[in-house]
């Protein structure tokens, strides 16, 4: 069908773009028609009985992404390893949909190949397959009861890499349908050369700044991708179960009919943040983030993807900018007004001379919500936000930001209570983690920092000075195991200087310490 290879360079090639190539030969004239038709003809199978999915329990024991085959003797090119069909087919836990949550994995792969058997999704460190399963655990903690279990549709594992990858690709509407969440691992080697907004986040697709997310956002398969997800609806008989759901993902089911688009990358995972959720592409995005104007290896796959927007278009959702209200004298909302966005956002309430002001509440197109005071256009006083990815703040904004008193409910369980200055702990404060574990001191910008108290769920208890979110300078440490306690210098959380220990048996040592073993 195409020649994959990359005008761009191999490391390039998006991972939609190896499973549809079929041969090695330049397309001839015509062929662009030739493929619309083979598409055509593919829609007559059944797609139930070829969408095959992989339980995240199992994807996570094997340690990397597996390749899905049906050819035993298979041994990829560039790990060596054969072919594991971990996939079953979705039919399988059709029984037990209710309490199964999926996953569709949408992402480019990170080590492509001109040679298709020889192409891998993730790199040598195995950083995609990472983030896949610390992603969707965080998701899972956050957004679903405890009786689901999680399954990922993934290319890579769930086509038969040796025989039917064209033909299974084509059913992207009915794969998409059965999912709940489109799910992107941004792999970054540049995490810690970019920051996002401190204060606002207007347009997350353009303001994240990752390289290998823009990367795959400026393709056309990957916006294809997005697009359906974003439009084609959740089958209203699993729409039910989303009452259950916390977060973005029952904003998405219950009230869209659709799934939330969540990205989780090096950054969030280095960072311990929790994944991000997207506002939801739909129509007014289309001239942005066309999939036709999209980056393509093979400028004929084109065509392929306009046949598949046209098939998108009966779900495609119109949201129409708007304002209803009250208006000043120059016409600025001015009293009481709602206002909708052509992101899908939406603000309900006060206004003066065109900025919100006053009591108000904004519904964010992604999930999340805030409701409370407003000053000049942005959160400012009192306000309580339910984030998209399942957090809650309550407590005092300014200036848009959490700065102030105020309780944060973390995704991950944790709790932090205290003094807030530009959305990071900062001051005195509190935080009682998921184990159990807690802290009471100072902080500065989200990190403990000057003097404090741990105490840990076993029992042990450090009383002293920190910095930049470590144990450095005075502190007391007292093990419950061994019954030792530690009084003296420390340097990145470990014993690190002059200090005594005091045993359980009454005896003692004075001397020096470095990187936390005796020296003298």
């Amino acid at each position: 069908m195409h020649n994959k290879n990359s005008e761009d360079g191999a490391d390039s090639l998006p991972a939609r773009e190896f499973v549809l190539s079929l041969q090695d030969t330049e397309p001839a004239a015509g062929e662009a028609e030739d493929d619309v038709q083979a598409y055509a003809d593919v829609q007559r199978t059944d797609p139930l009985s070829l969408i095959r999915i992989v339980s995240l329990s199992d994807f996570e024991k094997l340690g990397h992404i597996p390749r899905g085959g049906s050819d035993p003797d298979f041994r990829h090119g560039v790990t060596g390893l054969p072919n594991e069909p971990l996939a079953v087919p979705l039919c399988e836990v059709v029984q037990r949909r209710d309490k199964c949550v999926l996953a569709f994995v949408s992402h480019r792969w990170l080590r492509p190949s001109c040679v298709i058997a020889d192409g891998h999704p993730d790199n040598a460190e195995g950083e995609k397959h990472t983030l896949i399963v610390q992603g969707l655990r965080r998701l899972e903690k956050a957004m679903l009861p405890t009786t689901c279990e999680v399954y990922i549709w993934l290319d890579f594992s769930s086509i038969d890499q040796d025989s039917s990858a064209m033909e299974e690709l084509k059913y992207l509407r009915e794969i998409v349908a059965a999912c709940d969440i489109l799910f992107t691992p941004v792999v970054d080697e540049g995490f810690d050369r970019w920051e996002l907004s401190p204060v606002s986040i207007r347009n997350l697709y353009d303001e994240y700044l990752a390289e290998s997310w823009h990367d795959y956002l400026n393709r056309g398969w990957c916006r294809m991708e997005m697009f359906f997800g974003a439009n084609v609806p959740v089958d209203a008989a699993l729409c039910q179960r989303g009452a259950s759901f916390k977060g973005a993902l029952k904003h998405f089911v219950t009230q869209l009919r659709s799934r939330p688009h969540v990205i989780y990358g090096t950054k969030e995972h280095k960072d311990g943040a929790a994944p991000r959720v997207l506002p939801p592409l739909q129509s007014a995005w289309l001239s942005r983030y066309s999939p036709a104007d999209g980056r393509l290896t093979v400028d004929t796959d084109r065509e392929i993807i306009k046949w598949k927007m046209k098939e998108l278009e009966a779900f495609m959702q119109v949201v129409e900018p708007s304002y209803t209200g009250d208006r000043d004298e120059h016409g600025k909302p001015h009293g009481f007004g709602i206002q909708v966005f052509e992101s899908g956002d939406k603000y309900v309430g006060r206004w003066e001379v065109g900025a919100f002001h006053g009591n108000g509440v904004y519904n964010y197109a992604n999930g999340g919500r805030h409701q409370g005071e407003y000053r000049a256009g942005s959160a400012h006083g009192q306000g309580v936000y339910h984030y998209a990815n399942g957090s809650v703040y309550h407590g005092e904004f300014e200036g848009g930001q959490r700065c102030g008193y105020g309780e944060m409910h973390n995704e991950d369980g944790s709790v932090y209570n205290g003094a807030w200055r530009g959305n990071s702990p900062h001051g005195e404060g509190e935080i009682v983690y998921p184990s159990g574990d807690s802290y009471r001191g100072t902080w500065k910008q989200g990190l403990k920092h000057g003097f404090g108290n741990e105490w840990f769920v076993g029992g042990d208890v450090y009383a002293g000075e920190f910095l930049n979110g470590l144990r450095c300078g005075r502190g007391t440490y007292k093990c419950v195991d061994d019954g030792s306690t530690y009084v003296g210098e420390w340097q990145e959380d470990v014993y690190h200087g002059q200090g005594i220990e005091y045993y359980k048996d009454g005896t003692q040592h004075s001397g020096m310490w470095e990187k936390g073993e005796k020296v003298l």
